[in-house]
């Protein structure tokens, strides 16, 4: 029994397994097909609450807490969806809400919060990965404009038909003798910012992913989210929970490796391939799996009561590595079993 996620955290999580189970897994392989999940599976996620879970109502949110994002992040991996929920829910939408100024609040958080639109960030760039302090885009103050010069990569939800922004960082001058790193808001469809062909990635096909170019693309000043030369300080606050979140999601995907039923579907197709498969061996190797499984899921569940209980002091990318290595390791059990 996971203890951290209260009564009303578990309705949830039925209610969000439900809406997974029903709307979302028999549609899961087009979806891959397609490379993007569709504008009306963000609708139905808004409809039932699923994104933007620490949003306050008076922004259109649920008001819910950072577990309940964690719920939903489990229960969309546990079914094996490749989806940019996370960076919409846990990070764009945060950002907007602790930094952004009433008026980009106002305009951009209900119709996030309902999936009527998309939002992304804007961080990884050639060359420098997601080390903020190496970027090399710059935005240079002109009259009351930004001027954006620069380019991104691997930017999730950055060209889907509803994808409305990003949040991009930039070098917008000097201080100290460091650079000063700024976030502003860029609409999609602003005059030279281009959205370039996706990627043809290994895998998470339907998680939409594409490199980003800014060519002397203008926008309003009162675009800038937060305090100027503040953006890798608030990137930083942001990643943190960010990072759990992914911790989460290893948790949902190991577990929905060891679904009883899905390795037992697995024998049908093994015959085709002359893979001998024993069901019955199979349901053993789930029984131990499972059992390995719910032993993670105490660690994830004591992980998580310590980030709620001294936030400055767990180390957040030591705990998204560890739990990566987790689902890659079932991966790995999954895949050479014979």
């Amino acid at each position: 029994m996971r203890t951290i996620f209260s009564e009303e955290h578990e309705q949830f999580r039925e209610q969000v397994r439900r809406f997974c189970e029903k709307e979302v897994a028999p549609h899961i392989r087009q979806w891959e097909r397609d490379g993007v999940t569709p504008k009306s599976f963000w609708r139905m996620a808004g409809g039932n609450g699923s994104l933007c879970t620490t949003i306050p109502e008076q922004y259109g949110g649920p008001g819910g807490d950072f577990l309940h994002a964690c719920v939903v992040t489990e229960e969309l991996a546990r079914i094996g969806l490749s989806t940019g929920i996370p960076v919409h829910s846990d990070m764009v939408s945060p950002y907007l809400l602790h930094y952004g100024s009433e008026e980009l609040k106002q305009r951009f958080l209900p119709k996030l919060c309902r999936g009527e639109i998309i939002g992304s960030i804007g961080m990884t760039e050639p060359g420098t990965g997601s080390d903020l302090k190496n970027i090399k885009t710059t935005a240079v103050r002109d009259g009351d404009e930004w001027v954006i010069n620069g380019s991104k990569q691997f930017i999730t939800n950055s060209g889907t038909p509803i994808t409305r922004f990003v949040t991009a960082t930039a070098v917008t001058g000097e201080a100290n003798g460091k650079k000063e790193i700024s976030a502003i808001l860029v609409p999609n469809g602003t005059p030279g910012f281009t959205v370039e062909p996706a990627y043809d990635k290994l895998g998470w096909h339907a998680s939409d992913t594409h490199p980003l170019t800014f060519d002397d693309v203008r926008v309003p000043a009162e675009n800038l989210v937060g305090e100027r030369g503040r953006g890798f300080a608030n990137f930083l606050h942001i990643l943190d929970e960010g990072r759990i979140a992914i911790a989460a999601r290893s948790t949902g995907a190991a577990e929905g490796g060891v679904i009883p039923g899905r390795l037992d579907a697995f024998a049908p197709h093994a015959k085709k391939i002359h893979i001998d498969i024993d069901p019955s061996s199979i349901n053993k190797i789930i029984k131990v799996d499972c059992a390995i499984v719910g032993d993670v899921a105490h660690v994830l569940e004591d992980m998580l009561r310590v980030w709620k209980q001294t936030q400055p002091e767990i180390d957040k990318k030591a705990l998204k590595a560890w739990w990566g290595k987790i689902e890659a390791w079932k991966a790995r059990k999954c895949l050479a079993y014979k």
